[in-house]
């Protein structure tokens, strides 16, 4: 198995240690029929996880079954919220269910999908550990990004009016 570098964050063994099933976040649209999941970035991701010793499997279990809007291409007020999220995605369990879940994606933004995404992994696996991780999270309305910065490990969580909260 891969190491972790000597300066991570001890929690990312929690998000890519050798006993966790990476679970590819679903796109904003179904799979047209016929069409290859083969650039589907969030499986690609896992893909190289695994390729470089991470984790112990990859369950592609998570669908989109309706559309919903892309959070990058909708106004704040205008993005799916997490029950959106949860009512146009299905899981498919495989035979075995797995202890612990990382859900993967490529960007988070606030945290809508894979708000919902975790909770019906929750729903569908329950015991489950269930994370989140995704290669690049957004940074708000910030004007200019002059750094690339070290993971960070934060939490993305619902208010009591289904508003989704991402700290940091």
């Amino acid at each position: 198995m891969a190491q972790l570098r000597r300066d991570s964050p001890p929690q990312l063994e929690e998000f890519l240690g050798s006993d966790v099933s990476f679970v590819p976040c679903p796109r904003s649209a179904p799979f047209p029929p016929g069409q290859s999941p083969a650039l589907w970035v969030p499986r690609r991701i896992c893909e190289e996880l695994r390729t470089a010793g991470y984790g112990s499997s990859i369950l592609p279990v998570l669908h989109r079954v309706t559309a919903v809007k892309k959070s990058a291409f909708a106004a704040p007020g205008e993005r799916p919220t997490p029950q959106k999220h949860m009512e146009t995605m299905h899981v498919t369990p495989p035979l075995s269910l797995p202890p612990k879940i990382t859900l993967v994606d490529d960007v988070v933004t606030k945290g809508a999908t894979l708000l919902g995404g975790a909770s019906l992994l929750a729903s569908a696996f329950p015991g489950a550990e269930i994370r989140a991780f995704a290669l690049v999270r957004t940074m708000g309305l910030v004007p200019d990004v002059d750094q690339i910065v070290d993971p960070v490990v934060g939490t993305i969580s619902a208010d009591a009016w289904g508003e989704v909260e991402r700290n940091p």
